[in-house]
């Protein structure tokens, strides 16, 4: 049993499990399946016609009586704008330009090799790829073979 009650008694479900409700790839027949596990079952209705909404939700509650969540767009749609979008873009060209010069400028590391369990292992110290051993490494083929 989960230890903190406080999601499942708000919602009056068995499970703290919540399906995430995704317009156009969730189903009714899903939503109904995870409330009768006892999770919390979703429908997006957000980009959903009215009347098709009013339709979905009558199908689920022929399905369970269980809880639903019904996810609906509650913000004003986005206003195109060719100018912004236009700037927006450009920066990010400048942004990945910037990146490949950068990664461009890097030297290149030296092959370090050192043995470890019984077999050597080489790896190219990278300052961007240093882990908790220090190394991203590969074993040699010696020691793939074995």
């Amino acid at each position: 049993m989960w230890p903190d009650r406080r999601l499942t008694d708000l919602l009056e479900i068995e499970h703290p499990l919540v399906l995430a409700p995704m317009a156009g790839f969730g189903t009714v027949e899903l939503a109904a399946a995870v409330c009768a596990a006892g999770g919390l079952g979703s429908i997006g209705c957000g980009p959903v016609p009215p009347p098709s909404a009013a339709k979905t939700i009558a199908e689920l509650r022929a399905l369970t009586n269980k809880p639903i969540n019904v996810n609906f767009f509650c913000h004003a749609p986005a206003k195109a704008d060719a100018g912004r979008e236009a700037e927006q873009s450009e920066q990010q060209h400048q942004r990945a330009k910037a990146a490949v010069r950068q990664a461009a400028m890097r030297p290149q590391h030296p092959l370090v090799k050192h043995r470890s369990w019984g077999g050597a292992i080489q790896a190219r110290a990278h300052p961007a790829k240093i882990g908790r051993a220090g190394l991203r490494a590969k074993p040699s083929r010696r020691v793939c073979a074995r």
